[in-house]
């Protein structure tokens, strides 16, 4: 096992913290090692459908430099819990209001990230109106959920896991 001999924080802001602690490794030998963590109690992520669509966000990744399609995501507040954070982001990230919320997948990583298929009243109108001032969000794409496959993601910009194992779980859950 890896002990931590010193815990030191390099950056901290209100999102996270990144450390290079001081650690002695099994066979005794001390070095560094680099970590980070996420500052937010949660992450959600939500896969919208409407009847047998799902609707992708296109955004602009800063970290990535450059547009990504994605499901809307982000992180969970102090108040409340996964479910209502799910739809607040589906709400800020694509102006769609979820009917039924459906657990569908828990990543566990530095953050547990709670994913949730949410089930959309066809008819809604998508807007980024209401979107936060940090978000780049440039349009909603539909996909039929027969055409969800991994040469139909990555011929659409679909780079992040957590969008990619959500999407085929739905494709998958809409099989049976």
């Amino acid at each position: 096992m890896i002990e931590t001999v010193e815990e030191r924080v390099v950056y901290a802001n209100d999102y996270a913290t990144v450390y290079d602690d001081r650690v002695r490794f099994p066979d005794g030998h001390e070095g560094t090692y680099f970590r980070w963590h996420w500052n937010a109690p949660h992450g959600v992520a939500i896969v919208p459908v409407i009847e047998d669509r799902v609707i992708l966000i296109k955004a602009y990744r800063y970290q990535n430099k450059s547009f990504v399609v994605e499901i809307p995501q982000g992180f969970g507040g102090d108040e409340g819990g996964p479910e209502e954070d799910a739809r607040r982001e589906l709400r800020e990230e694509t102006g769609l209001e979820a009917g039924e919320l459906v657990p569908l997948l828990q990543f566990e990583g530095n953050i547990t990230t709670h994913c949730y298929l949410a089930r959309i009243e066809d008819g809604q109108n998508r807007h980024m109106d209401g979107a936060e001032p940090t978000e780049s969000i440039v349009e909603t794409i539909e996909l039929p959920i027969t055409d969800v496959t991994p040469a139909k993601l990555a011929q659409l910009g679909v780079v992040g896991p957590v969008t990619m194992a959500a999407l085929l779980a739905v494709r998958f859950v809409s099989e049976r």
